[in-house]
């Protein structure tokens, strides 16, 4: 892939330096009415349809160091990799947030990549644990399984 070096001075540089609000905000417009955004300490997860996208912030604390794209890939990678053992179904992989020299982002588009997202199959919200227990929908043996 030609121009995905970000050399200085050339379009792909001015293409792959975007900040992480201005990705944030573009996530955030492709999502509906019903949808949401969740931030983290870490990551910002994207509810949209019948999907959950994961986008690292470039962040680095101990132990996670998510400074740099590569870092933010293989932690995706990673993610994907275990996860996938544990939810099978959930976990369908890692896709390019690319970019193109003229600043149009596209999820796996022609453009260069400045980013890296966990997709994943959206779950139903009414069913995590933390939204039974403020119900009043959690009996003991939900908590088992979980414990």
């Amino acid at each position: 892939m030609s121009g995905h070096l970000g050399i200085p001075g050339t379009p792909a540089a001015a293409a792959s330096h975007c900040s992480l609000a201005d990705k944030v905000a573009w996530l955030r417009g492709r999502l509906g009415a019903t949808d949401e955004a969740i931030e983290t300490h870490f990551a910002w997860v994207f509810l949209a349809g019948d999907r959950a996208w994961k986008l690292r912030k470039p962040v680095r604390r101990d132990p996670m160091d998510y400074g740099t794209l590569d870092a933010r890939r293989r932690g995706s990678e990673a993610e994907v990799q275990l996860n996938r053992r544990l939810a099978p179904g959930v976990y369908l992989g890692i896709r390019p947030l690319t970019r193109t020299a003229d600043g149009r982002f596209a999820i796996g588009g022609d453009g260069i990549v400045v980013d890296w997202l966990v997709e994943m199959r959206r779950l139903d919200r009414h069913r995590m644990l933390d939204e039974m227990l403020t119900s009043g929908r959690a009996t003991g043996h939900e908590v088992d399984l979980v414990v």
